[in-house]
């Protein structure tokens, strides 16, 4: 499980996501609905992370591109999957790491705010490998991912929807970054 420093669980948090993976050996990610919390004002805002019972990769791998939450990192995670898979370094990994589980197990969500995530009003964007987010890494990653999975033109198109909507979250972010005045 990871830990960002600002953000908490409740204590049932851990027995519950536990209790999933011990549940359902198909399952490699669980989290819980979410709560986000403006440690400025005190404003909590509960969001639902959701999570798709469907065996179809093209559905899953839909639903977790519009339903995106790098947050799904922080739940809890199969051992032995972290002991095998490639942990890299690159703006949207979180993401991508969601999408791997969404095409090789399943992610479940607990319907309950077990964890809040802290901000301090305006989230400021930041890039883990230079001023501006970008999105080529990601892409490459998604690209090897979905090799895997899909036809060719299965393939074709999810690539292309994927590069116009993290094409899209680039531009946006870094307008953020430009204006803020991120890392």
């Amino acid at each position: 499980m990871w830990a960002a420093a600002d953000d908490r669980r409740t204590e049932k948090f851990l027995e519950y996501a536990v209790e999933v993976l011990d549940s359902d050996d198909k399952t490699g990610l669980v989290f819980s609905d979410m709560v986000t919390e403006n440690l400025t004002t005190g404003e909590k805002v509960w969001s639902s992370r959701g999570f798709i019972v469907s065996n179809n990769k093209f559905i899953k791998y839909i639903f977790r591109l519009f339903q995106e939450c790098p947050s799904l990192i922080y739940g809890v995670h199969r051992k032995e999957v972290l002991q095998n898979i490639k942990l890299e370094n690159f703006d949207y990994f979180d993401v991508h790491l969601t999408h791997w589980y969404e095409l090789n197990l399943n992610i479940k969500t607990i319907p309950l705010p077990l964890y809040t995530a802290g901000t301090n009003g305006v989230r400021v964007p930041y890039s883990s490998n230079g001023h501006y987010i970008c999105s080529s890494q990601f892409i490459r990653a998604e690209k090897l991912l979905l090799a895997k999975h899909f036809s060719f033109f299965s393939r074709f198109f999810l690539l292309l929807l994927t590069r116009f909507i993290y094409w899209r979250n680039d531009k946006r972010q870094n307008i953020l970054i430009d204006h803020i005045g991120g890392f």
